[in-house]
């Protein structure tokens, strides 16, 4: 298998679990609550319990009868509620597939592979937006080091056939480095600059792929759904658009996802 149509399925499994993640925790939100108000219910009812085993219980009276078929009845509309929202959320999760089968299909031509449908791959869970993670940068062998840097002083001159090989020589030779995904940003503006955008596509899909929770993850992403717009790409460049301030509510690049939607007619 080819290592972009790969990185798609990497890419579109998380696009996939986000498209569902709002309504799950509602859904969720809506089962404590029921959990808290049959517990509430049943507090009451051993107000009326006997004192003493064989009595029968006292009937419940006045304001307590009150509270009790108040809570009943909110009991009854939250368990219509969820229901409702399983089943929209069945229908979501159903709909979603079938848009990502083609949004797979349509990015795999960039790299030239056969589609791979996405419905039987169990997506990837997702609790909440996400936070680009910082973490103590690393003692990088200098090897490793020199490398990118080469390749990042060839693309700050200018020379993008230079940097474009210098960072997939890097990507190739440390593919779980630190800096890899930074080297894949990089060899994304090159091939950008030399005018092959489905490469630079690629190429932000691999940054992305590489680390979906690195510091270096929303750029990826925004720089995937410019170049879906620019290749004409709209759905696929609006899912990836709306997928940012989702994951990463706080980064400068969820920010600006705004005109980029509007100007797209995103819906």
């Amino acid at each position: 298998m080819r290592r972009g149509r790969a990185a798609v399925l990497t890419l579109l499994s998380l696009l996939a679990a986000g498209a569902v993640a709002a309504q799950t925790a509602t859904l969720g939100e809506i089962r404590r609550d029921l959990q808290m108000l049959r517990a509430e219910v049943e507090a009451l009812r051993d107000i009326g319990a006997p004192a003493a085993p064989g009595l029968p219980p006292a009937p419940l009276s006045g304001p307590i009868l009150d509270r009790v078929q108040t809570i009943e009845a909110e009991l009854r509309r939250l368990t219509r509620a969820t229901e409702a929202l399983e089943l929209q959320i069945r229908q979501t999760t159903q709909g979603a597939g079938a848009r990502l089968d083609a949004l797979a299909a349509r990015l795999a031509a960039l790299d030239g592979g056969a589609a791979v449908a996405m419905t039987d791959a169990p997506p990837a869970v997702l609790s909440g937006p996400r936070r680009p993670v910082a973490r103590p940068a690393p003692q990088l062998a200098t090897a490793e080091q020199a490398a990118f840097d080469a390749a990042q002083a060839a693309l700050d001159a200018g020379d993008l056939v230079q940097a474009a090989a210098g960072f997939a020589d890097f990507a190739n030779a440390y593919p779980g480095g630190p800096l890899t995904p930074r080297a894949h940003l990089g060899r994304g503006r090159a091939l950008a600059g030399l005018g092959d955008l489905p490469g630079a596509a690629r190429a932000w899909l691999d940054a992305f792929s590489a680390a979906p929770d690195g510091a270096a993850a929303p750029e990826a992403l925004f720089a995937l759904a410019d170049a879906l717009a620019r290749l004409d790409k709209p759905a696929e460049a609006c899912l990836t658009y709306a997928e940012l301030p989702q994951r990463f509510p706080a980064s400068p690049e969820a920010a600006a996802v705004g005109p980029r939607m509007r100007a797209l007619d995103c819906s």
